[in-house]
């Protein structure tokens, strides 16, 4: 198998900086769709996948140049320093997952587009392909990967297709080299969650509105141990012997709806986010109200990550049915249970507001959507897609934002 080609000319990159953030813009003539991101501690990089759809609108007019036409599937890597990039191009596979593997470098999970009409999947190195002889076709795995290192481990949560939650764990060879996904089947109930810390893995179900079942098990699925804890919370990291650290939504909403009009919900307040701990016998030692929307909406969805063993970052998605915020989209950091930061968008700005400082951060872009928030270093980076000035989304954002919080 031969290397990935570099091509620096596929996108325009620009650099910015806005409210302590330094970021690039990504520009292309059609339309581009965001992908996936992994940083790379020991090399201080950046990897996403965008992939930049050629337009074909009037494809008889120009078989003849069926090539430069062809969509182009891309990773950038960017040094989260100096900002400097490069765009490596795939050639048979649509990737949808990025990871840094054993060897510290850049993975990627892909659907290999030689599988003819089945539906499968390759594991490949960004780098240093020569020496792979051939692909190693599996079924589709699960994309919610949540160890990196010396273990990398997936799941499935079932969500969209109500199968059982499989935990995969992918086998390299001492060489490096991809062998093979092992999955395991968890028992039931479905798992909401999944995180991996010294203790092992640790399973999050929903037993009810406000009940969750915390597991612990090894990595053959065998569970270990198990807790019930009275919260409807999304656990930031869990522990069987010291305290355990989760964010909690809380909406004040009702659902009303007829046979004519359907099913919707009015909200009575703005939605809030609370910090809480328990302690590790499951009795509740901690609770911090973090803050409120600032518009009359609920909290539609929060997914944390770990900076470090003291600070997360945390995504969410918020909207109503009716009231001026149909749907928007945010951030915040939350640090030994202070709130350092709150970002939620301004759509009439191009930008995001901090609840905190009052700062601002402008794009120049219009329709944005946030796609993805990670863990990168001592900071964070935040990767959107959007409008330049045409109908297609045809410009992408990537900000970086290091601190250290005291």
């Amino acid at each position: 198998m031969e290397n990935l080609i570099e091509d620096n000319s596929i996108f325009d990159i620009t650099n910015f900086e806005s409210a302590g953030f330094k970021g690039i813009y990504l520009d292309a003539d059609y339309r581009l769709s965001t992908g996936d991101m992994c940083y790379l501690p020991l090399e201080k990089q950046l990897i996403f996948s965008i992939n930049n759809y050629k337009d074909t609108s009037d494809i008889e007019s120009h078989l003849g140049e069926i090539d430069k036409y062809k969509d182009e599937f891309c990773y950038i890597k960017m040094n989260t320093e100096n900002l400097e990039t490069s765009c490596l191009v795939e050639d048979e596979g649509v990737p949808y997952d990025l990871f840094e593997g054993p060897d510290h470098k850049a993975w990627c999970m892909m659907g290999y587009t030689k599988a003819g009409s089945n539906s499968k999947d390759v594991c490949l190195p960004l780098d240093s392909r020569d020496g792979i002889k051939e692909c190693k076709e599996m079924r589709s795995v699960g994309e919610h990967i949540f160890a990196q290192g010396e273990r990398v481990l997936a799941y499935t949560d079932g969500t969209f297709n109500k199968k059982p939650t499989k935990i995969a764990q992918y086998k390299f060879s001492k060489d490096g080299s991809f062998k093979s996904i092992k999955r395991i089947k968890i028992e039931e109930p479905q798992i909401i969650k999944c995180i991996h810390n010294e203790e092992g893995v640790h399973a999050f179900s929903s037993l009810d509105e406000n009940k969750i079942l915390h597991r612990l098990l090894d990595y053959k699925g065998v569970e270990l141990k198990r807790r019930e804890l009275s919260t409807s919370g999304i656990f930031l990291d869990g522990s069987f012997v010291k305290n355990s650290y989760l964010i909690e939504l809380r909406n004040y909403e009702e659902t009303v709806g007829d046979e004519i009009n359907g099913m919707n919900f009015i909200v009575k307040k703005p939605g809030e986010i609370f910090y809480k701990v328990y302690a590790a016998d499951g009795s509740k030692v901690e609770e911090v109200k973090l803050f409120e929307l600032n518009e009359l909406c609920a909290i539609g969805s929060i997914c944390p990550a770990k900076i470090n063993n003291d600070t997360y970052v945390v995504n969410m998605v918020y909207g109503s049915d009716e009231g001026p915020v149909k749907l928007g989209n945010g951030w915040f950091v939350v640090s030994k249970g202070n709130l350092k930061e709150c970002w939620l968008q301004n759509r009439e700005m191009n930008g995001y507001v901090d609840l905190v400082s009052g700062q601002n951060i402008t794009f120049a872009m219009t329709n944005m959507m946030l796609y993805e928030v990670k863990p990168c270093g001592d900071g964070y980076a935040v990767y959107f897609d959007g409008l330049r000035d045409e109908k297609n989304r045809n410009r992408a954002a990537v900000i970086v934002k290091e601190f250290r919080y005291e």
